[in-house]
């Protein structure tokens, strides 16, 4: 899948390596979580099913985390945009929702 704006074959890629190389990216430069959300070679957001499988992935690379880490609730936030970007607005606003009230 692509997800991305890059054309041809440089932009496919599978969720689940694209996830590994986020990981890698947050771990490497000091918390740097744009691999979850922003192609590394053309640039753009992720969007459609790569954008919802790795806002995903990334909610669940986070659980463990206390549920006020920032990175925790930019990776909620990321799955609550994903979710409207999909349509699915009642579980968009479940999650924003659910974010609030931890903020409070």
């Amino acid at each position: 899948q692509s997800g991305c704006g890059c054309r041809g074959d440089a932009g496919l890629a599978h969720i689940g390596c694209r996830a590994e190389a986020a990981v890698y990216k947050s771990k490497s430069r000091s918390g740097d979580v744009l691999g979850w959300q922003v192609c590394v070679t053309c640039d753009q957001g992720f969007t459609g099913q790569m954008g919802m499988g790795l806002a995903e992935a990334w909610c669940g690379a986070v659980q463990d985390l206390d549920e006020e880490d920032v990175e925790r609730q930019a990776a909620g936030a990321g799955l609550a945009a994903a979710l409207t970007q999909m349509g699915r607005y009642a579980e968009s606003e479940a999650k924003c929702r659910e974010l609030r009230a931890v903020q409070r």
